[in-house]
C-alpha cells in the first residue's frame, strides 16, 4: 500500500496482491514509523455500505471501502 498526502487529499494505492486480499475478505495494513512520534497506521477493508467509511484515530486510521 502506498499513501500520498497532498493539498488536503489522501490517496491510497494498492497493488494487485493487496487488491486480491481485499477481494478475498481480508484487510490490508500499512505501518509507518515516525521519528520521535510513534507509529502511523492505516487499514483498508471492504464493507457493505455504499460509501467510504473512516473510523479509528489519526494515528490508526481504518478505511472501509464499498464492496
Amino acid at each position: 500500500m502506498k499513501i500520498q498526502i497532498q493539498c488536503q487529499l489522501v490517496r491510497i494505492r494498492l497493488d494487485e496482491s493487496e487488491l486480491a486480499c481485499l477481494l478475498a475478505g481480508q484487510s490490508v495494513e500499512n505501518h509507518t514509523a515516525l521519528a520521535g512520534m510513534g507509529k502511523w497506521s492505516q487499514m483498508v477493508h471492504l464493507h457493505p455500505q455504499p460509501m467510504v467509511e473512516l473510523t479509528g484515530s489519526p494515528q490508526a486510521l481504518v478505511i472501509g471501502l464499498p464492496h
